[in-house]
């Protein structure tokens, strides 16, 4: 198959470390097994994008954004909105792809953001179009837009059962879960059981980090925290910054090598005490490291984690507590072998390869 695939057009792809844009990851995951079974990958991404196994192709586009304070100053910056500048970015890189897929260049054209190719869809009627949505509730507006420009052409891809739950406005023509390359996250069978716990996560109030922090006061564990924090939030100085020491340990924005090696020191646990999760890539990553998952029943947590057997599914702070205690009953190489037979890279390619062929041909 020829594929032409996107996912910004502010940032580079990679994205850079301190940015945590799970979105880019699966991106280049995907272009790397689609490019090694022989399809024809384009990349459209701003100049400086590298994506192995796909030619990029960047249209004379500079980025906007180098790290995670000019990510923040992008979204929220007054100037950049009313203009349209990041929709404008974004539609320089979806233009080129729709010219091309008209001239026959494209099998199918497939967005990581699906509010970036509405309004082309109307003018390109016979172009197949496969979008993934990855938050869940989309805004309200976002669920408008997406019916107003609605097009047969167009399919949608839910990552969870919850995130169909939580949109029942919009029409998905699948489920594909996120998939992790379980040869490259995997337990070092040399490394010592760890006795710490982990939070891995973007560092906002809605993630629970505040939560994780009392659970390691409460079971006397050390709190190793992995994520980006944002300067235009007093939230890291004033509810984390004031725990940090021996026990509470913040460890940066680390790249995905360096979040893999952290993972592979074998973590008593991966807490995951956020609110709301449309999937948590995270989740099986930590899984196919061999680490067990406690986390909120909440959204898609309870797709992923097994109850009992790769983790704990909880409702509060003093179940969490609870399920630490109860960790030496989990058996690791049972949530490797889980993360590998439901939630390997080169299940979610298959998956998106099918659906592929189906809107291609209908």
């Amino acid at each position: 198959m020829r594929i032409a695939m996107m996912v910004k057009g502010c940032v580079c792809t990679p994205a850079p470390a301190d940015i945590i844009y799970s979105p880019m990851q699966l991106a280049t995951q995907l272009a790397r097994v689609w490019a090694g079974r022989g399809h024809h990958l384009d990349f459209y991404g701003p100049v400086g994008s590298e994506v192995p196994g796909a030619r990029v192709i960047d249209c004379g586009v500079p980025p906007l954004v180098t790290d995670k304070d000019e990510f923040t100053e992008a979204l929220t910056d007054p100037g950049l909105a009313s203009d349209n500048i990041l929709a404008l970015w974004d539609a320089r890189l979806a233009q080129e792809m729709f010219l091309r897929a008209g001239r026959g260049e494209y099998d199918v054209l497939y967005f990581h953001h699906p509010e970036v190719p509405l309004p082309f869809l109307a003018h390109h009627p016979g172009v197949p179009v496969v979008s993934s949505v990855y938050d869940s509730p989309l805004p309200p507006l976002l669920t408008q837009a997406i019916g107003m420009f609605a097009s047969p052409q167009h399919r949608l891809v839910a990552i969870s059962a919850a995130q169909r739950h939580a949109d029942p406005n919009l029409t998905f023509a699948a489920t594909i879960p996120g998939g992790v390359d379980t040869a490259d996250f995997a337990p070092d069978p040399a490394a010592p059981p760890g006795r710490h716990l982990l939070f891995a996560g973007r560092l906002v109030p809605e993630k629970g980090v505040g939560d994780a922090i009392e659970v390691a006061r409460l079971t006397g564990h050390e709190l190793r925290l992995v994520g980006p924090w944002y300067s235009n939030s007093s939230y890291f100085a004033d509810e984390i910054a004031p725990h940090l020491g021996d026990q509470v340990r913040y460890l940066g924005p680390l790249s995905l090598a360096e979040l893999r090696a952290e993972l592979r020191t074998r973590p008593r646990a991966l807490l995951m005490p956020s609110r709301h999760e449309s999937f948590g890539l995270i989740i099986i990553e930590a899984l196919a490291c061999g680490v067990p998952v406690i986390g909120l029943r909440r959204g898609a947590i309870p797709e992923i984690v097994i109850d009992g057997q790769t983790g704990f599914l909880v409702e509060d702070v003093d179940e969490m507590v609870a399920a630490v205690h109860r960790l030496p009953t989990i058996d690791s190489d049972a949530c490797r072998a889980d993360a590998v037979r439901r939630f390997s890279l080169d299940g979610m390619a298959d998956a998106y390869e099918a659906l592929f062929r189906q809107v291609g041909s209908a």
